[in-house]
C-alpha cells in the first residue's frame, strides 16, 4: 500500500512523495503513480512553479517515476496462483513448500493439482 502527498521539502522545494504504508489508501504503485500525476496537475494549476516526485528519498523525473513503479510492482509478493498481491493473510498447505496463497481457495486449487500430480504418477509407476 502506498500513500501520495503533496509536501514542500527542505532540499527539493515542491514535491509530491511517494511512501510505502501498511494503510494506505493506494494498492500497487501503478495506483500511487497515477495520483501522483494528479496531485501534480493539480499543485500546478494553483499556481506552483517546479513539482518534483520523491520516493525512497530520491527525486524522480516523470519517466523514472513510471520505472520504478514497473519495478517495485515485480517485487511485490503474489498469490503463486493467481498472481493477485498478498496484503495481509496468506494461505499455504502441506505440499506448496514456500508458495504462498491469497485465499483458502487458491491454496486449496493448488492442493489439489500438487495431489493429482502424485497420484497420476504414482499410477504410472504401477503400470
Amino acid at each position: 500500500m502506498y500513500n501520495v502527498t503533496a509536501i514542500r521539502h527542505k532540499k527539493h522545494g515542491d514535491v509530491v512523495e511517494i511512501v510505502q504504508a501498511e494503510d494506505g489508501p493506494y494498492e500497487t504503485p501503478f495506483w500511487a503513480v497515477q495520483a501522483a500525476k494528479k496531485e501534480k496537475r493539480l499543485l500546478l494549476e494553483a499556481g506552483a512553479k517546479k513539482i518534483k516526485f520523491l520516493v525512497n528519498g530520491k527525486v524522480l523525473a516523470l519517466g523514472e517515476l513510471e520505472h520504478w513503479s514497473n519495478e517495485e510492482y515485480k517485487s511485490l509478493p503474489k498469490c503463486q496462483r493467481c498472481a493477485h498481491l498478498l496484503n495481509g493473510d496468506v494461505y499455504t498447505h502441506r505440499l506448496c513448500g514456500s508458495d504462498l496463497f491469497c485465499s483458502r481457495d487458491c491454496a486449496d486449487q493448488d492442493y489439489a493439482e500438487k495431489t493429482e500430480i502424485d497420484n497420476d504418477e504414482s499410477e504410472f509407476e504401477l503400470l
